[in-house]
């Protein structure tokens, strides 16, 4: 949502948009990690768990698992029916956190406090974060550096591929030592205007930008994912052993986005039913 917000692209269209993407990536992983099991058995040992009764399976998935996707549905369920827009789902969001609560008897004022102070804090760094992309692509159009950078990149005369591959050159490259926000707030101001010369859809972009900042979060030597991962680690884990457990995970994500240059209507096949 921050990088539609920043981007100008419609919130609910890139939320549909990530959904087939979304579901190839999880297959995609999910069949890498089928074969390093296959490979290396170890790697996942299997062990005794109690045995439980359809019942009291049913009751754990009633009690722990279908309330909150009761709340995501309210909320990416709504866009995609046209019932609300993004803002709206969000007050749809709310009000079926509120009711589980209510429903679990947790409801306090000491929640109500903390729950307000924190989304107090999240929107204000959200808009400090859009007000200075604001600022930043402002000042980079009225310099003239925005209509210098697109003469001077078009003026190559690069087909579409090669720019594409620049670009995720260099958010590969930033993610290197950047986190995802800094990186959005310097490369989205140019790209994106960049993308509407060559003629690509702003949605479709966004989905290939948002998985290139996930790769780059992956990309040694201070990827944060990485860092991430280490924290969680066994004591004794190394930068390079994350780093060489991911590489396969990495390659996963280069997959997916050659499939999406490749077949662009895996992400612009759903917003295509959106009004």
């Amino acid at each position: 949502m921050l990088l539609a917000s920043i981007a100008g692209i419609d919130v609910g269209r890139l939320l549909i948009a990530g959904i087939l993407p979304g579901l190839i990536l999880a297959l995609l992983y999910s069949a890498l990690i089928y074969l390093q099991v296959l490979v290396k058995p170890d790697g996942a040992p299997s062990y005794d768990i109690p045995s439980t009764t359809w019942r009291e399976k049913v009751a754990a998935v009633t009690i722990n698992i279908l309330p909150m996707g009761v709340v995501v549905f309210m909320v990416i369920g709504f866009i995609i029916l046209g019932i609300a827009t993004p803002t709206e789902a969000a007050a749809f969001g709310v009000l079926g956190v509120l009711i589980l609560t209510l429903a679990f008897r947790l409801l306090s004022w000491k929640i109500i406090k903390a729950t307000v102070q924190s989304a107090v804090k999240v929107a204000g760094m959200v808009f400090f974060i859009i007000i200075n992309s604001t600022v930043f692509s402002q000042l980079l159009a009225y310099s003239g550096a925005s209509a210098g950078m697109l003469e001077w990149a078009t003026g190559f005369e690069a087909p579409t591929l090669v720019i594409l591959l620049v670009m995720f050159s260099v958010l590969l490259l930033l993610g290197m030592f950047m986190d995802p926000v800094s990186m959005m707030l310097i490369s989205v101001p140019i790209f994106f205007p960049l993308i509407g010369v060559l003629g690509l859809d702003p949605v479709w972009f966004g989905i290939f930008v948002l998985l290139v900042l996930e790769m780059s979060g992956t990309t040694p030597p201070f990827g944060l994912l990485l860092y991430i991962m280490m924290g969680v680690a066994s004591p004794g884990v190394t930068l390079f052993q994350v780093a060489k457990a991911a590489f396969p995970f990495l390659v996963c994500d280069a997959i997916l986005i050659g499939l999406l240059i490749a077949f662009p209507a895996i992400a612009l096949y759903l917003p295509s039913f959106m009004n």
